[in-house]
Formats: structure tokens, sequence, C-alpha cells
């Protein structure tokens, strides 16, 4: 009993879907500041070598222990698990879920640019997840434009799908803390929203 009550008290609260370019660091911060902390993002797998094995396992089909993995954090933010939205709703059915959206022309533009690099995989821990993202969850096809954002549109399509209504809240960054916060039942900081400067960050960080 004692330890489905830690894995209960442990498990995610927040859970972020949109995908890469689509303000996934701000929103980060923007729940960290909520007191949703920590927030499991991209950089958090970019820095945790440790955490190739259970990434994998999702790129092979698996169903990993994703309860016991994010002990520590109540939030989660960017890929990789915005992929893998079918088994977050599985193991966290009780979580709060944001599909956060971006204009698809102007998400394209802007992934191009940063995170698409050719495929170019600098990590070795990555290395697998990033050719499943690119090869199998955008069919090769991410310098199509048209293409890309058909995958982008079908993402979308298929959370809204999964996730039912009342736990859902879609979302756009220049819509800052009021809906994010009356969703969540959080008072609105008394601070400006968090405008993270992602693109230098990927490129500094890669």
């Amino acid at each position: 009993m004692e330890i489905e009550k830690s894995n209960k008290e442990e498990a995610l609260q927040v859970i972020c879907l949109g995908l890469f370019r689509c303000a996934t660091h701000s929103l980060k911060i923007a729940l960290e500041t909520l007191g949703y902390t920590k927030c499991y993002h991209f950089f958090e797998f970019h820095e945790r070598k440790d955490d190739e094995k259970i990434i994998n396992e999702l790129c092979e089909g698996k169903s990993p222990d994703l309860i016991k993995f994010f002990q520590g954090y109540k939030s989660v933010s960017d890929v990789p698990f915005a992929l893998f939205y079918d088994e977050l709703y599985k193991q966290f059915p009780n979580a709060k879920f944001i599909l956060n959206w971006r204009d698809p022309e102007k998400w394209w533009e802007s992934s191009i640019d940063t995170v698409y690099d050719e495929g170019k995989v600098n990590q070795s821990h990555t290395k697998t997840f990033v050719k499943y993202m690119w090869n199998n969850y955008f069919n090769r096809e991410f310098t199509n434009k048209e293409k890309a954002i058909e995958v982008f549109n079908k993402h979308f399509e298929n959370v809204r799908k999964l996730i039912p209504k009342e736990q859902l809240l879609e979302y756009e960054i220049k819509e800052e803390w009021t809906p994010l916060c009356k969703f969540l039942n959080k008072d609105i900081p008394n601070i400006a929203f968090p405008k993270s400067n992602a693109k230098e960050e990927f490129q500094r960080e890669n």
C-alpha cells in the first residue's frame, strides 16, 4: 500500500503533448513557476544518458514503467514524450493534458532551421529516438513541407480523439497565463509569462 501511495503522489500531474517548436520550453518554465516542478523536457534527455533505455523501449513499441521513470517530476513537455501520447494517457489517466499548438507553417519553418538540421545527431544516446522521430513518425519526409504539416496536423487530431475534453486544454503560448491557470486551478502569478529564447538555446546545446 505504501508503494502504491508513493507512486500516486509521484505521478505526473500535467502532460504537454504539443510537438517541438510549439513553445515547449516556455511551457516548461511556466509549469515550474506554477509549482509543477520538475518538468521533463528534451533538454533533460539531452543531459541524462541513462534515460536512453526507457525512451528506446517506447520507440520499439514497448510499455516501460513511466510512473517509476518520472518519479521526482510533476510535468512533462516536448519530445520525446509528446510522440508517445497514447502510452502517457494509459499510465497517467488522471493527469491534465495540454495540447500546445502553433500555426503549422510557422512551426515547420522554425523546425527546419533548428531541430531538423538534416537529421544530424550529435548525442549518441539520443540517436535511436531522433532516427525514430524523422524516419518513423515523419516518414523520412520532414523536408517536404506539405508532408511534414500533414503529420503535424494528424498528431493533434489523434490527441484530441484520445484525451477526454474535460482533461484537455488546447493552448497557444500567446494566450499566456489566463487560460493555463484557469485550466490548472492556479492563481495567475504576478510576473511576466516566460518567453524562452528556445531557438538560440537549442543551437547552443547542439
